[in-house]
């Protein structure tokens, strides 16, 4: 079989590999990574360079320009591509990625959106046949449908171009969903939710493919603090400027010192937000997290961030003797990026004890848990 991955973030892209040397380890696969994360195009020039893919398209285009972080006049020829994205699928992938002969019979991706439904629809006009599989990216996927809805102007529209132009909704192609720990999805699908092999740090030929192609070396990226606070996505998508996190990492430093305490960045972060904190920055914060975890075993640490999934990912995939502190429920007025997150961290701690993760209430709770960890009381 012919197959095309399309992927929007580096974790999709860490899925991408993992299920192409798993499941589809037999088939002859092509790779599209969209333009929305900084280094894609670097990151893609180099997975090329390891041959797991046929070939590997870099689609830098203004349909990838979504969130908060783009203002009007950046998003606005957006509106002309999606136009064009809809009525000549072909002609506008040929001008993405310089390809419109696109013919696979499987399209696995994250989520909706113009960009991979331009994808799906330039496939269909030259394999009527083809089906499609989704792959998880993160928590969010386990606790609702899409990370984005559509509005219904914006669906009464698609429709009628459908009808128009003789175009499909992707939607009714969707066959399965790929998770590696389907127990924790508690969002109930309209196809069916499938199990794809977990990340491990004894799959050494995924492990050297991902540190060449994210150029990261172990011996360079050594975590020695044993606090480490991880940057939520929200700070780019909703171009928020909010230092509700740095207050409480100047909690952190007046609790255990700024020298037990490390920042990794988020991938999509433009600045440092932290500099005058005197605290130390991991240098390769463009590295997924994830892989950082598959390099490294972080037993007895503690994981910090307000509503990042990855510091859950140590306990998912590695079963690291550590704990993870989410701080959403601190914060006043926090508004969460999935409803039902409460029901994802109530079967989390039914599979892996709820004395791995804490959700403190207020800032006195988050310090008491702090000082309990200080004197090696919770571990």
């Amino acid at each position: 079989m012919k197959v095309l991955f399309g992927v929007d973030s580096f974790f999709q892209l860490i899925v991408a590999i993992n299920l192409k040397m798993s499941i589809y380890e037999k088939d002859c696969a092509d790779i599209i990574i969209y333009s929305s994360t900084p280094n894609a195009d670097k990151v893609c020039r180099k997975l090329e360079q390891t041959k797991i893919f046929e070939r590997c398209f870099f689609a830098d285009t203004v349909l990838t320009k979504c969130g908060n972080s783009y203002s009007f006049k950046e998003k606005f020829p957006k509106y002309f591509v999606y136009l064009a994205s809809l009525v000549t699928p072909k002609q506008c992938m040929r001008k993405i990625i310089g390809a419109g002969d696109l013919n696979y019979d499987i399209f696995l991706f994250n989520g909706i959106g113009a960009l991979p439904e331009c994808i799906f629809n330039c496939c269909k006009k030259n394999n009527d046949n083809i089906i499609c599989y989704r792959f998880e990216d993160g928590y969010i996927s386990s606790t609702l449908n899409y990370g984005s809805k559509k509005g219904k102007l914006r669906m009464i529209f698609e429709k009628i171009i459908r009808g128009l132009f003789k175009n499909y909704d992707i939607e009714y192609s969707i066959k399965g969903y790929y998770f590696m720990e389907p127990d924790l999805v508690n969002y109930k699908f309209n196809y069916p939710v499938l199990k794809v092999p977990k990340l491990s740090r004894d799959n050494n030929e995924l492990l050297i493919a991902l540190n060449f192609i994210f150029d990261y070396d172990i011996a360079e990226n050594v975590y020695k603090e044993k606090y480490i606070f991880l940057e939520s996505g929200s700070t780019f998508f909703d171009n928020s400027d909010s230092d509700v996190d740095i207050q409480y990492i100047k909690e952190l430093i007046k609790l255990v010192g700024k020298e037990n305490i490390l920042i990794k960045l988020h991938p999509r972060s433009k600045k440092n937000r932290f500099s005058e904190l005197g605290v130390h920055v991991a240098e390769k914060s463009s590295v997924p997290w994830e892989l950082i975890q598959l390099n490294n075993s972080f037993d007895n640490k503690i994981l910090i961030a307000i509503d990042s999934s990855p510091i859950l990912t140590s306990h998912v995939y590695f079963h690291d003797k550590c704990k993870s502190i989410l701080l959403y429920k601190a914060i006043n007025n926090y508004k969460l990026p999935v409803k039902n997150l409460e029901q994802y961290i109530t079967e989390f701690a039914k599979m892996y004890s709820s004395e791995k993760l804490y959700v403190p209430e207020n800032s006195e709770k988050f310090k008491k848990i702090i000082n309990q960890i200080k004197d090696d009381r919770i571990f």
